[in-house]
This record gives C-alpha cells, structure tokens and sequence, in this order.
C-alpha cells in the first residue's frame, strides 16, 4: 500500500482529493511572526513554533494514533482484494499550505517512515505560497 502525506494551502481553493484531510488553521499561524513570514514549515524554527502552540503536540498524537490504527487494517482488507484502495492520501491544510501544513506533513511522514511504512511527502502549495511571500517582502523593501 502507498502512503501519501501532503501539504496544502485552502487559499489556493482546489482541495485534494485525500483519504484523510486536517485543517491546522485553529494553530496560531507563524505567518505573523515577521522573522518567520518567509519561511517555511520545513526549517526548525517554525516547526518548534507551530508544535509548541498549545494543544498542538496533544492533537498530532491523537491524529497519529487513529492513523497507526487505520493503516493496518487498510493494508488488510487491501491484501483480501477489498474495496480499499491502494493509496492513502493523508493531507494538511493550513492558509497558504507554507507553515502549519508543512511541518506536520514533514513530521508524520517522517515517522510513518520510521514505524516501516513505505511514504511520500509532497507539499503542493509550498513555492506559490513562498514566491509571493518573497516578492512582497522585496517589494517593502524598495525605497
């Protein structure tokens, strides 16, 4: 069974189609924070940001736990010739899919790869989201 894990801004509209589908906008959003407005959920810093808002590491368990409980049994009906299907598609969602989405999209994957799960990580919205990000703060900039 392939295990997708990806990462996703709502503001770009198209949701995708997924399995399973978080939406992280009740964490605080590191977008505010203007040393981490042009950086990503992929750098340490924001990642410690975002796990350390309250309720945040409670509710990245508890989502792990129901999913370690859910592939298993996904894997079991798939190998009777079930109904399931032969991808699972675990997605994250936050504004512009750069912060909150990223770094749990990162973290899960990463321990779904430890625990013997065969994982890709993918993070749609990342650079649209980054680009603009870059080009207002080089716009502020100018004199």
């Amino acid at each position: 069974m392939k295990i997708k894990v990806i990462s996703f801004g709502f503001k770009y509209k198209h949701l995708p189609e997924a399995s399973i589908l978080f939406d992280l906008r009740f964490l605080d959003n590191p977008y505010w924070q203007p040393e981490m407005r042009t950086m990503t959920g992929l750098d340490e810093k924001v990642s410690d940001f975002i796990m350390s808002v309250p309720g945040a590491s409670e509710f990245y368990d508890n989502y792990k736990r129901t999913i370690e409980q859910v592939l298993p049994l996904a894997q079991k009906k798939e190998s009777k010739g079930g109904d399931i299907q032969s991808e699972i598609v675990i997605a994250f969602g936050c504004t512009g899919g750069q912060h909150r989405s990223v770094a749990f999209a990162e973290r899960l994957g990463k321990d779904l790869k430890k625990d013997g799960y065969k994982v890709t990580i993918s993070h749609r919205d990342l650079q649209k989201s980054l680009k603009k990000e870059l080009a207002k703060v080089k716009e502020e900039a100018k004199p």
